[in-house]
């Protein structure tokens, strides 16, 4: 049933049973082409496979290397633009560039859209050269298949998107070398330690890969001098267990900088979701570790 499979949309839980499939349950399942998925990331892949990408904006395919199937949700689909703005308001790192052909009329589709407004497409590349990658911004999408806006809440429209059609994900992302799109956090959840922003997803996609890691979450501990320290809650898989110290040689090995380290692993046995199982809940999280009155 596979076989001829050009595009694939579902959700995430699907996708990671196809992959399994790929590896031989299921004959044929290799020769399918992209993948595209919403609301959450899939678990880490094995070597082939399709990968979801973010909210039917991006895509994996089976050429995609497993290093950017892990740590990236892959390049832009064709029609859709994305561009990363910076805390300033300016255009992080060198933007997503495109090509000056116009594209469809999706000014209906774009609650925040002015009527007539056309889009640019061009080629899903998502930097102009690896030396311009690596700035970090909030990403913005535009195009046709971004959703239509949030029903009869013309408030929550109007924050959430442009005059022009470009809706504020509330995520912050990079571009890496290749024109991936890593996602690097939520604007909510960054943690500010002193002075200096941590972004969880970078470090929360790398402890994924770790072999005894089964899940994993990093949020900020409230601290005098440093304002915020980062703590790690991890769900060790199996018996086996996982240290402070293995976590932090791990991420050293993996060239993150000393001060995105965090400082306190917690380990537990599951973590606590919301929506329906399909997001952890990291106030609840955060509650755990802060004293009550």
């Amino acid at each position: 049933m596979f076989r001829k499979t050009v595009c694939g949309i579902m959700i995430p839980m699907l996708f990671t049973y196809l992959i399994a499939c790929a590896s031989g349950t299921a004959p044929g399942a290799r020769s399918g082409g992209e993948g595209v998925a919403g609301s959450n990331p899939a678990a880490p892949a094995p070597d082939k496979g399709a990968l979801p990408g973010a909210g039917g904006s991006n895509v994996h395919t089976l050429e995609s290397t497993r290093e950017a199937r892990h740590l990236t949700v892959g390049k832009p689909i064709a029609g859709v633009e994305i561009k990363l703005i910076d805390d300033a308001g300016n255009l992080a790192g060198s933007g997503d560039p495109r090509s000056d052909t116009p594209g469809p009329d999706v000014s209906g589709l774009n609650p925040g859209s002015q009527p007539g407004t056309t889009p640019k497409v061009g080629a899903a590349t998502g930097c102009s050269s690896p030396a311009a990658a690596g700035g970090i911004g909030e990403v913005w999408l535009r195009g046709p298949t971004m959703v239509s806006g949030y029903y009869e809440d013309p408030a929550m429209n109007a924050s959430s998107w442009t005059p022009d059609g470009w809706f504020r994900t509330g995520d912050y992302g990079r571009w890496d070398g290749d024109g991936n799109l890593a996602i690097v956090g939520r604007k909510k959840d960054v943690i500010i330690r002193g002075g200096q922003n941590i972004y969880p997803a970078e470090i929360e996609n790398l402890l994924f890969t770790h072999p005894r890691v089964k899940d994993v979450a990093m949020v900020g501990v409230p601290d005098p001098v440093m304002g915020e320290r980062a703590c790690a809650f991890v769900v060790p898989r199996g018996d086996e267990g996982f240290t402070f110290e293995e976590m932090t040689a791990f991420l050293r090995e993996k060239k993150i900088a000393a001060y995105k380290l965090p400082e306190r692993l917690e380990l537990v046995d599951s973590l606590p979701m919301v929506a329906g199982g399909q997001k952890v809940n990291k106030k609840a999280l955060s509650e755990m570790l802060t004293p009550g009155p």
